[in-house]
């Protein structure tokens, strides 16, 4: 792991690649703890902006979340340049925010593993782990290991 745990951040909405990303970030705390002989953290940090008409089963889903996966989660009602501005202003560890962004998604298409925000947006470092994932893998991940995830 490049960044300790208190740098690093989920970007989490409750969708389907939000929650594989949360699943590979459980896995991957699992194995570095079990290597280094560390505990894992007690939460997760993670930032949710808010859709401006959020479904409530969203909702639900995320409150759900917040529990069951251990998260310290900030919800912001506000364009997303914004919200991460006000999130990295009040978590000033943060570094890097992981984001499920696939290479199909608008704006996917030249993004690598590892991007800077762009100019004029707070810095931090994107962390894209699914970026070539395909819909089909999305799905059998999230499908699979959703109700094995909700033990911890």
């Amino acid at each position: 792991m490049r960044d300790s745990i208190e740098e690093i951040s989920l970007s989490y909405n409750g969708g389907k690649d939000c929650l594989v990303l949360l699943i590979l970030l459980l896995c991957s705390l699992s194995q570095h703890a079990q290597r280094t002989q560390s505990p894992l953290p007690t939460n997760l940090q993670s930032v949710y902006i808010v859709s401006p008409h959020p479904f409530t089963e969203v909702d639900d889903f995320v409150n759900d979340s917040i529990t069951r996966y251990k998260l310290d989660l900030a919800r912001y009602a506000m364009p997303m340049k914004e919200a991460f501005g006000v999130y990295l202003e009040e978590k000033r560890k943060v570094k890097a925010i992981l984001v499920g962004t696939r290479r199909t998604d608008p704006h996917g298409e030249t993004l690598t593993h590892f991007d800077e925000t762009d100019k004029g947006w707070p810095k931090f470092m994107r962390v894209h782990p699914v970026i070539d994932w395909h819909y089909a893998e999305i799905w059998a991940v999230s499908i699979s290991y959703s109700s094995l995830f909700s033990l911890f």
